[in-house]
């Protein structure tokens, strides 16, 4: 990510300082962020889904899931 991030600051600067190149290098930097964003989150998928897919089968079906509380002991209601 540390490459999509430096990417992402120079387009930042690109359009901060008022942009002095052609378009087409516009379109090109942010076409390949864009790319590299998708392959990242494309990994991310790979690797979270699975975990995800494997703690809901470990739940019984019809098993009460314990949600969180609406109203914890750090919060206050204002009327």
């Amino acid at each position: 990510m540390g490459k999509e991030r430096q990417v992402l600051r120079d387009i930042n600067m690109m359009l901060l300082a008022g942009i002095k190149m052609p378009t087409s290098t516009v379109v090109y930097r942010l076409s390949h962020l864009i790319e590299e964003l998708r392959e990242h989150m494309a990994e991310e998928e790979r690797e979270v889904f699975p975990a995800v897919e494997k703690a809901e089968a470990e739940v019984r079906p019809g098993a009460m899931v314990p949600l969180p509380p609406l109203i914890t002991e750090q919060m206050s209601a204002n009327a």
